[in-house]
């Protein structure tokens, strides 16, 4: 008798990173050797649509998204059904918030299988099964499964998870290494390749600084009082202060959705919720505030990490993508903000925190980071420190539907 090969719908999400922009190709290229798969956009999705007016601070090939067999639509579970679907794969990047979470739960309600794979920031730690609907989870590493199935986050209250979940690394990290095997890649850029890019001095120090995503600025306030603009603006001045005295070079990369902010949502879907309300229609990289630092386009973010000094933040968890290159990362009062406590003692691992502006200048001036995470501890937090998160997950794909 011969055995069904089985059916796999990968959606691409609806969030669109241009800091990752070919992020899910991989697990379709991957997931095709021992599968049927579905790849599926929401209709009019900007990874097939985008039209290029040449002033954007981002770039990707569509064709490379056209090389497959996708399928564009506004109802999963019409195609799931359609194709006889065995799974679902989607990023978990905003499944947490309503609009795709109440999708999601219609899904699972109506049979549908949905596994989620996890992505660079915390967004698990907001994903629970029972208000998203995933039935199976693809975290980074043992750490984020720990933190979930022993119940430390509220938002999940039985150990058996741990059976739902595997610890497999992060898609979103898979572009940081250089030996890994991706069938598309962005283009990796010496030091001397990015500085001739950027008009960089090679032999002067590079300081990639990070911030957050924007929606906070106007409106966050750290527990001690102090905002998130009053924060920037410490941040700002110090690093403006080390150009002019000490010679460093500050290259800008700011949050995704601050990239896409003049990207209309009338034009194609796909966009960050923020980016569609209009919530990045400011970009920090066109403001006076940050006219003194270099900004990198989107698709060079981890190009600047390989070849950055160390990193300067607020409170983003690009710190993680940095440490995994071993590049060591100062954040401003994050130590007070309960982002701090997410995963064990990784936050406390990564960030060299620091109170103000003269802290900054301090520990960048006299050389006083913390040690970089040991091979044990990257494997600990992140499963795989190769750039193979798409193959774990694709065995992990296996061992499920081996037994379903």
């Amino acid at each position: 008798e011969k055995i069904r090969m089985s059916t796999v719908l990968l959606y691409f999400g609806d969030a669109f990173w241009c800091t990752v922009p070919y992020n899910g190709l991989e697990l379709y290229y991957e997931l095709s050797k021992t599968h049927k798969v579905i790849p599926v956009f929401m209709n009019n999705d900007i990874r097939l649509h985008k039209t290029w007016r040449g002033d954007e601070k981002f770039w990707f090939d569509v064709n490379e998204f056209k090389k497959i067999p996708y399928i564009e639509t506004n109802n999963l579970l019409n195609v799931y059904r359609a194709n006889n679907c065995d799974m679902c794969i989607m990023p978990c990047q905003m499944q947490h918030k309503e609009k795709f979470a109440a999708r999601n739960r219609n899904m699972k309600n109506a049979g549908a299988i949905l596994s989620f794979w996890d992505c660079g920031g915390a967004d698990l730690l907001y994903c629970n099964s029972d208000g998203v609907g995933w039935n199976y989870f693809f975290a980074k590493g043992d750490a984020w499964k720990n933190t979930v199935c022993n119940s430390i986050s509220p938002i999940h209250n039985s150990k058996e998870d741990s059976k739902l979940m595997f610890s497999c690394g992060s898609l979103d990290f898979d572009e940081l290494f250089l030996n890994n095997d991706l069938v598309v890649k962005i283009d990796t850029l010496s030091k001397l390749q990015f500085c001739k890019k950027y008009d960089l001095d090679s032999h002067r120090p590079i300081i990639a600084y990070i911030p957050s995503n924007p929606r906070p600025d106007n409106n966050y306030i750290y527990p001690s009082g102090i905002t998130a603009r009053q924060a920037l603006n410490d941040i700002n001045n110090t690093l403006t202060d080390l150009i002019a005295s000490d010679g460093y070079q500050i290259c800008f990369k700011t949050h995704p959705g601050d990239y896409i902010s003049t990207e209309s949502q009338s034009e194609y879907h796909g966009l960050h919720p923020r980016a569609q309300l209009g919530g990045y229609d400011k970009p920090r990289y066109e403001t006076q505030d940050f006219n003194n630092f270099t900004t990198i386009s989107a698709e060079d973010g981890y190009n600047l990490y390989r070849n950055c000094d160390f990193g300067v933040t607020n409170y983003s968890h690009a710190g993680f993508e940095l440490s995994l290159v071993k590049k060591p990362v100062i954040s401003y009062r994050m130590k007070e903000c309960i982002e701090w406590q997410y995963v064990e003692n990784l936050c406390e691992l990564v960030y060299t925190d620091a109170q103000d502006g003269n802290q900054i200048k301090d520990i960048i001036l006299n050389s006083k980071f913390k040690d970089v995470l040991t091979d044990r501890e990257l494997t600990h937090f992140f499963g795989n420190v190769d750039g193979t998160a798409y193959k774990n997950i694709c065995k992990s794909v296996d061992e499920i539907l081996s037994v379903t």
